[in-house]
């Protein structure tokens, strides 16, 4: 962007503005838990000298950690604090993302939820001193009680 022509003792200058910030990066959180918004660690906005053109799209963002949360087109300066928001998927294993982009510097902000769980675990009566493996997992009977022998 140029800026500012200014004239000074007879001198003239032109300045130009730079308002591409250097890339960020949002630190991506998994198993987080089903249907539940999910708001990033704050990124910085560095490198620009000049205010920058900020948009957000799956998501919401806020600004230096105001707790108003937005969707719409804003600007930033250098040093601001950005966090992005979703509303993590109610399906287990489901990744839920917003693409914050400043300045033309873009960046993705994933929620993954947890994993199920497994559907193969269950429990069996054993008899006294009676050992059962399965997946790697070995419990045995004692005295009518379940114990984990290994596999951990």
């Amino acid at each position: 962007m140029v800026g500012l022509v200014i004239r000074a003792n007879s001198a003239v200058g032109i300045f130009n503005f730079d308002s591409t910030p250097n890339a960020f990066s949002f630190v991506d959180q998994i198993a987080v838990a089903l249907s539940t918004v999910i708001t990033s660690a704050p990124i910085t906005v560095t490198g620009i000298d000049t205010t920058a053109a900020i948009t957000i799209s799956g998501g919401t963002y806020d600004k230096n950690a105001s707790g108003s949360f937005t969707s719409s087109a804003g600007t930033v300066v250098n040093g601001d604090a950005i966090r992005a928001r979703v509303t993590s998927s109610g399906s287990n294993s489901t990744a839920v993302s917003a693409t914050v982009t400043i300045g033309g510097v873009s960046d993705t902000f994933i929620a993954t939820t947890l994993a199920a769980a497994p559907s193969d675990l269950f429990f069996d009566d054993l008899s006294t001193g009676e050992t059962k493996t399965m997946n790697g997992v070995s419990w045995g009977g004692n005295s009518g009680q379940a114990d984990i022998i290994s596999g951990f």
